[in-house]
């Protein structure tokens, strides 16, 4: 293995917390009832206006309206409450040593996503940040994971995707890579052995046995 192509939510920090609250809001600014926490974490990892048309039934200019709110909230909600998970920052500083090539593709917004990144103190370790505005097709279709590798210069079976959901797992399959999914993020364990990833991981410093 000579890349890595990593989720952000549920992979690499842990802003659920946040991403709720700012979808609550958001919700109740277009007069909307709020829905529960649980429906809203399960759909962490999907396109932005996928999530508030699955949840709200919006579409049109409805949509495109709960879509800037929702990042204008996210922004002043939601940013400051992402934490990296445990181990993150040292396996990335490591893997970056050894020369592996580390790019970063999310559902998240691109510019949300490269700030997030800056503030959590990891965005020295990432040579290439994709978010939902950089693949017409988004996860699960392999788009956003074949351009990564594109920029990394590197194969399919040199790369690893790693992610917390079935999306991540299957749009790291169909991009022909090898797929890890971690068991501590947004996505349920059994949704994601399911779907039979190469391997499975309960931290994210276990990585570094593949590299």
């Amino acid at each position: 293995m000579k890349a890595l192509v990593l989720d952000f939510d549920g992979t690499l920090a842990d802003t659920r917390a946040g991403i709720v609250a700012a979808m609550q809001h958001t919700l109740s600014e277009m007069g909307l009832s709020v829905v529960d926490e649980s429906e809203i974490c399960r759909r962490i990892g999907l396109p932005l206006e996928n999530t508030l048309a699955e949840l709200a039934g919006l579409q049109g200019s409805a949509l495109q309206r709960a879509v800037g709110l929702y990042r204008e909230c996210y922004g002043s909600v939601g940013f400051n409450r992402a934490t990296l998970f445990p181990n993150v920052a040292s396996t990335l500083a490591h893997l970056c040593r050894r020369r592996v090539g580390i790019a970063v593709a999310s559902g998240k917004g691109k510019a949300a996503l490269v700030a997030l990144l800056e503030r959590l103190g990891v965005s020295r370790y990432i040579s290439a940040v994709y978010g939902e505005q950089d693949a017409v097709r988004k996860k699960p279709a392999p788009d956003v994971a074949l351009t990564a590798m594109q920029a990394l210069g590197c194969s399919p079976g040199e790369t690893l995707v790693v992610g917390d959901t079935v999306y991540d797992v299957r749009m790291g399959r169909e991009a022909g890579c090898k797929t890890c999914a971690v068991l501590y993020g947004n996505g349920l364990p059994d949704e994601l052995r399911g779907e039979q990833p190469d391997y499975m991981i309960g931290n994210f410093g276990e990585l570094i046995q593949f590299f």
